[in-house]
């Protein structure tokens, strides 16, 4: 990945970066292998929070100038949550996650059904234990 990035100036994301471990890992069992083979892209925000981003930091200083390109992923998702003639989530769990979704169907004035499974707490005032009247007051989603 890195020679291709040096060869031909073209920077990863982190989905076309997912997109080829899911060709590469050639599996039928794995979720990212039948992505891959659907072109159905898989929006990771923090692919380099665990061993992803482990391996590349070590693997900066074998061979440097990798680039992971985040915020055109941004662009990406947000995209095409703006040209999506309907949109919804079904999101299990919170975080990073919750907040990525929630936030690229701000930009078309909100996910048209949203479904959200987790164990966030309100209190903390965490986005993760947010209820959907929050996002709904944020324009995160249609009531």
């Amino acid at each position: 990945m890195a020679d291709e990035n040096a060869a031909t100036g073209v920077n990863w994301t982190p989905s076309t970066m997912i997109r080829r471990l899911g060709l590469e890992i050639d599996n039928e069992d794995s979720i990212y292998y039948w992505c891959a083979k659907n072109d159905i892209p898989v929006f990771s925000p923090a692919l380099t929070d665990g061993s992803i981003g482990d391996m590349l930091f070590f693997h900066s200083y074998k061979k440097d100038g990798f680039v992971l390109d985040l915020v055109q992923d941004i662009r990406n998702i947000n995209m095409k949550a703006m040209k999506s003639k309907h949109s919804g989530a079904i999101i299990i769990g919170g975080g990073v996650v919750k907040h990525h979704i929630m936030n690229a169907n701000l930009m078309r004035n909100g996910a048209d059904e949203c479904v959200l499974i987790n164990t966030g707490q309100e209190f903390d005032g965490s986005d993760s234990g947010a209820k959907l009247d929050e996002a709904k007051s944020w324009g995160k989603i249609r009531m």
